[in-house]
């Protein structure tokens, strides 16, 4: 940010190509450059990012670079989520519309201990509260052949591509992600690390529920539980919480100018989208 007596006048630019450096100078700067989950240096959380590459904070550390300090983020605000793939320490890749369609016909959750914890419909929030209270703070969806292909079939909505999960399949949980399969119930929870008998008395169980069109131990609402899961193959799908944005930035007023470290409005400074707090 190019800035004089505490007033933002331009921007200095480099393109990152050819390393040319172009200084603009404007009546007015609009910061637009998302949010800042992407960013582990200005987050302080256990949880994985599921969102955008671009969210790297930038509008933080330009204003900070500038002089212009702003304080601490609130780094309590964020948007969770439930059910994500995990990649690495820190990444994950949400999946929420595919598991959404898997609910609508025959998924199930599973814990470590392969047994049911929640409805499954329940919402989001109650959902996130069940996974993070079991004891490794993830869940496994369990699905047959149709349901599988029906929650592959909205992957292109995270950006999975095919070769990336058949990657993932192609270990078949010998290392993360789990995404796990087998002819049997058994075979697909042994690939996943689950114990197969708690399983099989998981899903027979619940496959009575379907049945009588009542469930029992979450009460899951019966048009939610259209399918029972009985012909293989089966896939086993290691879930982990995330965050997808960050919900706190930079403060700003009701006309979007960006406020200083004692809420005044820095002239010429602007910033909207999700990099506004």
């Amino acid at each position: 940010l190019i800035h004089d007596g505490g007033a933002v006048t331009g921007v200095i630019a480099k393109d990152t190509d050819s390393g040319k450096v172009y200084m603009i100078h404007a009546d007015a700067v609009l910061l637009a450059t998302g949010g800042y989950g992407n960013n582990q240096n200005l987050l302080q959380t256990s949880y994985l990012y599921a969102g955008s590459d671009a969210s790297t904070g930038d509008a933080q550390v330009l204003i900070k670079d500038a002089g212009l300090t702003q304080g601490t983020l609130d780094t309590s605000k964020l948007e969770y989520y439930w059910g994500a793939i995990p990649v690495d320490d820190t990444k994950a890749v949400s999946v929420r519309e595919a598991n959404q369609a898997a609910f609508t016909m025959g998924a199930i959750l599973l814990n470590s201990a392969g047994k049911r914890f929640v409805n499954e419909t329940a919402g989001d929030s109650t959902v996130l509260s069940a996974v993070e209270a079991t004891e490794n703070k993830d869940a496994y969806l369990l699905m047959d052949k149709e349901t599988f292909n029906r929650w592959k079939s909205k992957l292109d909505v995270a950006g999975v591509a095919y070769s990336q999960l058949s990657k993932w399949m192609d270990a078949n949980g010998s290392s993360e992600p789990i995404l796990a399969h087998g002819d049997t119930l058994s075979d697909a929870a042994s690939a996943a690390g689950l114990d197969p008998a708690a399983v099989e008395a998981t899903v027979s169980y619940y496959n009575k529920s379907v049945t009588m069109g009542f469930d029992s131990d979450y009460v899951r609402a019966r048009e939610d539980m259209t399918q029972t899961l009985e012909d293989g193959p089966f896939y086993i799908i290691q879930l982990k919480p995330c965050f997808t944005m960050t919900l706190s930035g930079v403060s700003v007023n009701t006309s979007l100018q960006v406020l200083d470290a004692s809420s005044s409005p820095i002239s010429g400074l602007y910033a909207a989208g999700e990099v506004a707090g």
